[in-house]
C-alpha cells in the first residue's frame, strides 16, 4: 500500500462527486434554521416613553418628591459644592 499525498485538483474532484449531497445538506439546514427563527416566541420585549417639555422647564422623576434623578436633590447638590 502506496502512502500518496492528494493533491489540490484530486480534494477538488471529490468534492465535485458530493456536490449534490452537500448541496442538499446545507439547504435542509437552512431551512431548518429559517423555520425556528420564524416559528419562536420572543425572548424579550422592551418599550419605553419619552417626555419632551419646552426647553427650560425641568421635569421631577420622582413626580415632585424632592428628588431628581438627572440633577439629584437639594442633599446631593450641597454635599457636592
Amino acid at each position: 500500500m502506496q502512502n500518496e499525498e492528494m493533491t489540490f485538483h484530486e480534494y477538488i474532484k471529490v468534492l465535485q462527486k458530493g456536490k449534490w449531497s452537500i448541496f442538499s445538506i446545507v439547504i435542509f439546514f437552512l431551512l431548518v434554521v429559517i423555520v425556528m427563527i420564524f416559528f419562536r416566541s420572543p425572548v424579550y420585549q422592551a418599550s419605553t416613553t419619552i417626555l419632551i417639555s419646552p426647553f427650560g422647564t425641568q421635569h421631577s422623576i420622582l413626580n415632585g418628591t424632592g428628588n431628581n434623578l438627572i440633577y439629584g436633590g437639594i442633599d446631593e447638590i450641597e454635599t457636592q459644592i
